[in-house]
């Protein structure tokens, strides 16, 4: 079986042979050729998939090939004007269709004849009717029903050689001429309902600066827009606002308006925009609307927690900052490595190697420890490889000069001893101090200059005049004064020296002085830090000077204080000009200052992040985006407009823009789509140290005395001791947030301080052994009951279906007060179940009982947005996303209620 699908796929294979076999194609004979193509493999399609069922049911088979004809061959292909004949479009005019296979034919031709000639002129009469004035009406969606009827009259005209249960010559005559009757019924006077249609359009916009939803426009986002200032938060909000609904003012106000059809699809347009319009504005406008302040209203801010919540920008700049943390600890670690090695006794009458070398020992194993740990990874090859060289050369001199402290005459080990102080020069030399690189030091500002060689002495007097301004810095460090004369004598004397060296400053900045045309902005930041430095010395520290004589003695030392309190914070800032800038204390002060420069931008962005989030509420609109697309998304495919429907602009702004939105908005992707992954056990248990974290410096007991081998031993074992109390401290906190307190207290021995106390005096390796031992049983119960009440408490799929039955909840009774409010009912009760829910909701999202994945668009952070040169996603699109929705679900609800009326199920 499958007749008429072949008859029809054949037609249409002739068909792309003949767009085939076109020499040259343009663009619009490509698109030709792939729409026969698609209505081919369509029709090939219905065969494939009901070949069984049609085989044994020939109804079935018409019938589903009716409902193609309808829908794919005679909206796309079929010339309806010309039974045989294909779309004019195609430009095949000497192909024709081949004759229907089933039909019951009038073999006479006088009556073919006849009948044709009345045919035709009845097709014409329609032609000419829909032409003239039928499509400027009967194509708009208002008259659906009505096109149908005038459709289904047209093919009666046109196919009438297969009108059912009609042979006969007079019963084909009659139902042609009765279609001609029923053409006067099309014939409508649509005057009076272009007019009715417009002063709609009217009262809405009126084309200029009139009409309801243009006032609203003007009053509600443009106004406002002018109000900001560029520096205000909601600015670029407002702008983007702005520019959409000016833009789509202009779009709609060039659409033409002549007839019912483009009157109607510009009404659509109007009202599509006005839906939009007013849930922006509401989004807007949503706290306020509620009569609430997130921003200042302290009980919203605890249920909120949005600028207590991490964001991606904290938590890089948490990072940044513990980077930085482990930087100044190498170098403190580097100062106390040098200051062990200085400690080193080279000589004297009392000298005692084996001192002086246990010494040592103890600084070459902490170096050694601090390359496979601290320097262990961050720092660059060279960096490394010099601490390494340092490591070496040290552990070789250990091995000489215990060698030689080995013999009976420790001459020699003396002399080698002694030359450790070459060792320590290079040590030195190449770490450096803690000031090197930094560029806000004022000594490293100079050093980057580069002083003209045609203006000689320039550099020596610069550094004369700063090593002045040191030493006078250095004079202010002074203790409070016992006499009023002293401290007034003192005063003075300080403040004429500030004055003297402020002024040579601005004579060597004067022309022809020595700082003077270095215009650089090296120059400019030296010279300005050096200038601001001195003159806040003399004209501010020392501002009150006329106030001195009558000043009490406490008054004054109070001024000596602020004066030394000054000094030494410039003091600290000032380097030094044999400081080195290749050390490797310059290469970490490099990375803390690339970490502080990472910081403050990442605290910039986070607070700017977090005081977008209330510009719109985020996680309101989280909500709301996804359950209105679970509310009518099912609903909406049923009423969706056909995309052969020939009111194209109503299909194109309505059922078209929503499949756009589904399938290419990857942020409604995002958030109408829950993984499986949201929702995280916490069971990754925090081994950060907390405050109380011990060292093995907390647990020594200086005034043992061991070896150095014997303190190194000992250090490794007490590493282990602290290691099992971090373990334990986070494996406790963790149980507690289980609610597991009788757990937790089974690991309480591990931390007790007193325990831990006593390291200072029993035998350590017995204590290690029994914490070995006791710790790993303890733990791994510990673990099993962790993971056994995570696993209990975390079911992804429980947990999505709770999340969507609160958030259903929140969102209808958002819905509900804000259809009070639009009413102007009272809406107190409604607000107070509305807090509630609320609360419950946001205790959900910010549980401490699961991790909800980052970048799941569950749980709402301004750090989501994103506007860059690629992408762009902020508070006006998430906002646009709800708006674009629901103004098109309130569209084609009322389309279809009034126009199409689709029975939909349940």
């Amino acid at each position: 079986m499958n007749e008429l699908f072949a008859w029809r796929i054949n037609d249409l294979s002739l068909l792309v042979a003949k767009l085939e076999a076109k020499p040259s194609k343009t663009e619009a004979d490509e698109a030709n050729l792939t729409l026969a193509k698609g209505i081919k493999s369509n029709y090939e399609a219905l065969v494939t998939e009901g070949s069984e069922f049609f085989a044994s049911n020939f109804f079935e088979q018409v019938k589903e090939f009716h409902r193609a004809e309808v829908q794919l061959w005679l909206a796309q292909i079929q010339n309806l004007l010309k039974f045989n004949e294909y779309q004019v479009k195609f430009g095949v005019n000497d192909l024709t269709v081949s004759e229907f296979p089933l039909s019951v034919k009038i073999k006479d031709q006088q009556a073919l004849t006849k009948l044709k000639e009345v045919a035709d002129s009845v097709a014409e009469e329609y032609r000419q009717f829909f032409q003239s004035s039928g499509q400027n009406f009967l194509k708009s969606i208002r008259y659906r029903e009505l096109y149908k009827e005038f459709f289904d009259d047209l093919l009666k005209v046109t196919r009438y050689q297969y009108i059912p249960n009609e042979s006969s010559l007079n019963g084909l005559l009659y139902v042609v001429e009765k279609a001609r009757g029923a053409l006067e019924k099309y014939k409508k006077d649509t005057a009076q309902e272009l007019q009715t249609i417009t002063n709609e359009i009217n009262n809405l916009y009126d084309g200029s600066f009139g009409g309801s939803l243009y006032n609203k426009y003007s009053t509600k986002i443009r106004s406002k827009f002018r109000e900001l200032d560029e520096s205000d938060i909601e600015y670029k909000h407002y702008r983007d606002m702005n520019s959409w609904a000016n833009k789509e003012f202009n779009t709609i106000k060039a659409m033409p308006q002549s007839n019912v059809l483009q009157a109607f699809d510009k009404l659509v347009a109007l009202e599509k925009l006005q839906s939009q319009i007013d849930s922006m504005v509401e989004f807007t406008n949503y706290w306020k609307s509620l009569g609430l302040n997130p921003k200042s209203d302290e009980s919203l801010q605890a249920v909120l927690r949005l600028t207590s919540a991490e964001t991606k920008y904290s938590k890089q700049a948490q990072l940044a900052k513990d980077r930085q943390a482990e930087y100044k600890k190498a170098q403190t670690e580097l100062a106390n490595l040098t200051s062990q090695l200085k400690a080193v006794k080279l000589a004297g009458d009392d000298l005692n190697v084996s001192d002086e070398l246990a010494k040592l020992v103890v600084a070459n194993s902490k170096l050694k420890n601090d390359l496979s740990s601290m320097f262990a990874e961050g720092y660059s090859e060279t960096f490394v490889s010099s601490l390494i060289n340092l490591q070496t050369r040290l552990q070789s001199f250990i091995d000489e000069l215990s060698a030689l402290n080995s013999q009976d005459d420790k001459t020699q080990a003396k002399a080698k001893l002694a030359q450790f102080s070459e060792y320590l020069t290079s040590f030195e030399s190449t770490v450096g101090n803690s000031g090197d690189g930094n560029s806000d030091f004022l000594f490293e500002k100079f050093k980057e200059l580069t002083f003209s060689e045609s203006r000689s002495g320039d550099k020596e007097k610069a550094i004369a005049l700063m090593n002045k301004y040191k030493e006078f810095l250095q004079t202010l460090n002074h203790e409070p004064f016992t006499t009023e004369q002293d401290a007034r004598t003192y005063l003075t004397e300080k403040k004429a020296k500030a004055t003297e060296i402020n002024s040579e400053l601005d004579t060597a900045m004067e022309e022809n002085g020595f700082l003077y045309g270095y215009d650089l902005h090296d120059y400019n930041d030296f010279r300005d830090t050096f200038r601001d430095q001195i003159s806040n010395i003399a004209n501010y520290v020392f501002r009150r000077s006329s106030s001195w004589e009558t000043a009490n003695l406490e008054t004054l030392n109070g001024y000596v204080k602020s004066a030394k309190d000054q000094a030494q914070e410039y003091l600290d800032t000032f380097g030094s000009l044999n400081s080195s800038t290749n050390s490797l204390n310059a290469e970490i002060t490099g990375y803390i200052t690339d970490e502080q420069t990472t910081i403050e931008t990442l605290e910039r962005r986070d607070a700017k992040v977090k005081k977008e989030s209330y510009i719109v509420p985020g996680q309101e609109l989280f909500a709301f985006i996804r359950q209105i697309n679970i509310a009518e998304s099912k609903f909406l495919d049923q009423i969706a407009i056909s995309d052969t429907d020939e009111d194209r602009f109503v299909y194109e702004t309505t059922t078209k823009a929503l499949k756009e939105l589904k399938e290419r908005n990857i942020y409604f992707r995002n958030l109408t789509t829950i993984s499986s992954r949201t929702f995280e056990s916490r069971s990754d248990l925090d081994v950060k140290r907390n405050e109380n974290t011990l060292n093995s410096d907390d647990l020594r007991d200086s005034s043992v005395e061991i070896t150095a081998q014997e303190d190194l031993q000992r250090r490794d074992l007490l590493a282990k001791v602290i290691a099992f109390k971090n373990q334990a401290n986070a494996t406790i906190q963790k149980l507690k947030s289980l609610d597991l307190p009788n757990a937790a207290d089974n690991l309480a021995f591990l931390v007790d301080e007193e325990e831990l106390a006593k390291l200072k005096t029993e035998k350590l390796q017995e204590k290690v052994t029994d914490l070995e031992t006791n710790f790993a049983t303890k733990l791994e119960e510990a673990k099993t009951l962790v993971t056994t009440a995570e696993n209990a408490a975390v079911d992804p799929g429980a947990l999505t279906a709770q999340l969507l039955e609160i958030e259903k909840r929140y969102y209808d009774a958002n819905n509900a007060v804000f259809a009070a409010l639009a009413n102007e009912n009272e809406a107190t009760e409604l607000k107070a179940k509305l807090a509630e829910v609320r609360k419950e909701y946001y205790d959900f999202l910010n549980s401490d009982k699961y991790i909800i994945a980052n970048n799941t668009y569950v749980k709402f952070s301004a750090s989501y947005y994103v506007n860059d040169d690629e992408t762009k996603f902020t508070s006006f699109e998430l906002a646009k996303i709800y708006a674009d929705y629901k103004a098109i679900a309130t569209i084609l609800k009322s389309l279809n209620e009034k126009y199409i009326k689709v029975k939909v199920s349940e």
